[in-house]
């Protein structure tokens, strides 16, 4: 099983090009396996899903893993309007959310 760190950089969505720090995976080619993978790797530390509706309809699906909270200005992302076929996030906050309250409380 390939971990999120051995994974090679694939082609993103334009959407993505505001935050070079993340990778994000595109879910609709052989990607998907490899992400889907490291998703169940407990060494994954944390991931962010993006996807929208069926491909026909040009619904896309992204994932990013094991993103460093440091170099992602998490308000600015998700404060970043995204197109339709992006309109699902998931995200696997613990991580975020312990390096918003350590920036918070100094």
């Amino acid at each position: 099983m390939p971990s999120a760190a051995t994974m090679l950089p694939a082609p993103s969505h334009s959407y993505y090009d505001n935050f070079p720090a993340v990778k994000f995976r595109n879910l609709d080619t052989d990607a998907y396996q490899e992400c889907e993978d490291a998703l169940k790797n407990s060494n994954t530390k944390n991931f962010i899903i993006d996807f929208g509706g069926a491909g026909q309809d040009g619904g896309q699906a992204w994932c990013a893993l094991n993103v460093d909270p440091r170099n992602l200005n998490i308000l600015e992302f998700l404060g970043k309007k995204r197109e339709l076929r992006l309109r699902t996030r998931w995200m696997c906050v613990c991580v975020v959310l312990c390096w918003c309250c350590a920036e918070l409380t100094g």
